[in-house]
């Protein structure tokens, strides 16, 4: 899905609707990367903030899978 942004369609769409005829998307590899970027970051933040919340943590160990 995110290969829609190298639609010439909707490319020209966003150049009218910012009245900036010179406005480029950015290519798929780009708007992968951010996204990517942003799922990280926002992966980490909950990770920081469920380990700031716990009160304990338990371990486990499985012995019989191998």
């Amino acid at each position: 899905p995110l290969g829609v942004v190298e639609d010439k369609g909707l490319q020209k769409v966003l150049q009218i609707a910012s009245s900036d005829t010179t406005y480029e998307l950015p290519c798929r590899k780009t708007v992968t990367k951010r996204v990517q970027q942003l799922y990280d970051n926002e992966k980490e933040d909950k990770e920081n903030l469920l380990l700031e919340k716990a009160e304990c943590v338990a371990l486990t160990g499985d012995h019989w899978t191998s």
